[in-house]
């Protein structure tokens, strides 16, 4: 072997770079893969101007659609040669580019014509770039032996089986995948796979085209002599979400696994089994199912240490308390599990750092408080109240429980922050209350997610809520599930308007959400409501106000006794068993249809005008004839409107901009210039 210090020193140190991503990766081989990583960031500055941005891009996207061997690509024999000859060269910084160019090209083409070098070392040089390269082969320290993950893969593998192995985002599935080449080539294993390279294939590396081809020339290629591992299955078979479902990709896995001599060794990889299962569930049943359990707290926060030492050697440092910080379970808002987690609360943290410029990551950096909104009551309740008029008992009611389970009093903390059901006639603020509800206790009208129960007339139509089997419209568009905008917007109301018109079915399906805090959808995944406030609307027992007149008198607690009873005839006990309250909303008054009149000419005539030049003024007689005009028990505040935009609104449409008063003449609305 020819001495290393005979490499270039420019290419030495672009190499040793690559070398130390490669361990910040966990990787446990060096390719041209992190060579390139490097030379994308400002590591490799001094080589890019000479590279060019446009090789090393094309290198990049290059690499990324090869397969991968312990989470890198796997090295061809071009690529072995042009690192050899970059290494012999005179000009590094020049072979750097042969390098990428034999990275960049097309597989298929035949390997580039290279220079010969003259000095001395021939074909021993190809061990001294790999002992630059990557250092020694050896395990890598930082990871972290996962025994209850990978015994159950070897015992699978031994026995002829396939494993599946199921674990969410960030849980680990990728570095199990290197721990089992690691107990493979470990001098203590002397199993069947002894000797076999461990082939890593994600949904990350681009196989975005022709997905079972090239799987199925991958699997012909390593024959016997590899572990194929799938990682993301339901995204790469076009399950997750996709526009597309490659069913040809599960096939070529069933026929590997029923192939009579079984000479490929698949470990089969995925976030849920659920869509799998549906898409071909005698594949599923013929895998052995292995879950990944939760790391120990202790070893994510071996995890956590060694990223921030990590961090720390690049310049950052952090406050006492941050690195525990990181290793803090998950809360709703959190998209990943542990580890992972931790590595990227503490990445953040350091990002928000050096943007401050004091590179010092803090405690709130690293885990933000609490970002739920601070729950005043009595200022909700009066920002309820500038809203919605003539209802301050269902007000009332609606801020005293919410006061309990925002306080986190509730009894039962897996349940939503609130389940209640808005009865009574139609225009009296039922569906106003929820849409005042998003913007006076999470911030915002866009935090209100809301459904048209009509939509859900039919049992079928579940669908729209958790997703569509594999195959049927809809299986392949997660945007328009309940579970996505959930899992999107974990705070927040969900308003099922006039749920009375959705199937039993759908309301079946509300049983677990109200109960258990919870929906699981087609794909396994799990959208959490404790964090939201659901607010049904329904006209069921509305008939109980029929008839009214504003002389008509009043019982409250007769009328809520009796929608109470119509709601229990039509919905299921369960159901009703699982509402927080009912809240029966009162047919307004004839003060309050005043009052809302008044507030639409002020919001909705004389603000909305002043941009566009007008100053107006009202006279009290146009109020209470709007009101007049506009008011009807059985219909509440809907013909308040139309009688504002016939009387007021219409008249206003003939005056050119300038200052004009509202006046009653004869029974109408005429606007006099002022």
């Amino acid at each position: 072997m020819s001495d290393p210090s005979t490499v270039p020193a420019e290419l030495v140190d672009v190499l040793a770079r690559a070398t130390d991503e490669a361990e910040r990766l966990g990787h446990g081989r060096i390719t041209p893969w992190h060579l390139v990583r490097v030379l994308e960031r400002d590591h490799g500055a001094a080589a890019r101007p000479v590279l060019g941005p446009s090789l090393v891009t094309e290198a990049s996207m290059r690499l990324s659609q090869e397969p991968r061997t312990y989470t890198a690509p796997l090295p061809t024999p071009g690529t072995r040669e042009a690192l050899s000859a970059a290494a012999r060269s005179a000009d590094p910084i020049a072979s750097l580019a042969v390098v990428l160019r034999s990275v960049a090209g097309d597989p298929g083409d035949p390997a580039p014509s290279l220079p010969i070098a003259t000095q001395a070392g021939g074909a021993g040089m190809l061990s001294a770039i790999r002992a630059q390269y990557a250092g020694v082969v050896r395990a890598d320290p930082d990871l972290i032996a996962r025994p209850s993950a990978v015994d159950p893969l070897l015992a699978a593998l031994g026995s002829g089986r396939t494993p599946l192995l199921i674990g969410p985002e960030g849980s680990g599935r990728t570095t199990i995948a290197g721990l089992l080449a690691a107990r493979i080539e470990h001098p203590s294993y002397d199993g069947p796979l002894r000797g076999r390279d461990v082939v890593l294939v994600r949904a990350g590396d681009a196989l975005v085209r022709d997905t079972a081809v090239r799987v199925q020339a991958l699997l012909e290629e390593v024959g016997d002599r590899s572990v194929v591992v799938l990682d993301d299955l339901e995204v790469l078979s076009g399950l997750g979400g996709g526009s597309r479902l490659d069913a040809g990709l599960l096939s070529v896995v069933r026929g590997a696994i029923d192939h009579p001599t079984r000479r490929v060794v698949l470990v089969l990889a995925a976030q849920y089994s659920a869509a799998l299962h549906a898409a071909e569930s005698e594949l599923v049943d013929e895998c052995v199912r292995v879950g990944i359990p939760p790391m120990p707290d202790q070893d994510v926060r071996l995890v956590a240490d060694r990223h921030a030492r990590a961090a720390t050697a690049q310049g950052a440092q952090f406050e006492p308390g941050a690195v525990e910080a990181a290793v803090a379970p998950a809360r709703p808002v959190d998209v990943d599990a542990h580890p992972a987690l931790a590595v990227r609360r503490l990445d953040h943290a350091v990002a928000l750092a050096s943007l401050r410029g004091d590179r010092l990551a803090r405690v709130v950096d690293v885990l933000p408080p609490d970002v739920r909104p601070a729950y005043a009551p009595d200022l909700v309740r009066a920002g309820l109240g500038r809203r919605i008029v003539g209802q301050d008992e269902v007000l009332d009611r609606v801020v005293r429980r919410l006061t309990v389970t925002r306080s986190e009093l509730d009894v039962r903390p897996p349940r939503p922050d609130g389940v209640f059901l808005f009865a009574g006639p139609t225009g009296t603020g039922k569906t106003a209350l929820a849409q005042a509800l998003a913007s006076e206790v999470f911030g915002g009208e866009d935090a209100l997610v809301r459904l048209d129960m009509s939509e859900y007339a039919e049992p079928h139509s579940v669908a729209k809520l958790v997703g569509s089997p594999p195959g049927y419209v809809g299986s392949t568009e997660p945007s328009s599930w309940l579970t996505t905008k959930i899992l999107a917007r974990p705070e927040c109301v969900l308003l099922l308007d006039e749920i009375e018109k959705a199937d039993p079915a759908v309301w079946n399906t509300f049983l677990q959400v109200f109960d258990a805090g919870r929906l699981s959808d087609g794909l396994g995944r799990t959208a959490d409501f404790r964090r939201v406030v659901v607010a049904m609307t329904t006209n069921i027992g509305a008939r109980v106000f029929e008839g009214r007149t504003a002389t008509t008198p009043m019982d409250p607690r007769a009328d809520e006794s009796a929608v109470l009873t119509a709601v229990k005839d039509r919905m299921a006990p369960e159901l009703v068993n699982r509402l927080d309250d009912v809240l029966v909303f009162r047919p307004l008054t004839l003060d309050a249809v005043r009052e809302i009149a008044q507030r639409m000419i002020d919001d909705v005539v004389v603000a909305r005008m002043v941009p566009r030049g007008y100053t107006l003024t009202v006279d009290p007689a146009v109020v209470d004839l709007v009101a007049s005009e506009g008011y009807d028990p059985a219909y509440g505040a809907r013909p308040v409107q139309r009688s504002l935009e016939r009387l007021v609104v219409l008249p206003l449409a003939s005056c050119a901009p300038g200052t004009w008063h509202a006046v009653v003449d004869a029974g109408t609305v005429r606007w006099v210039a002022a």
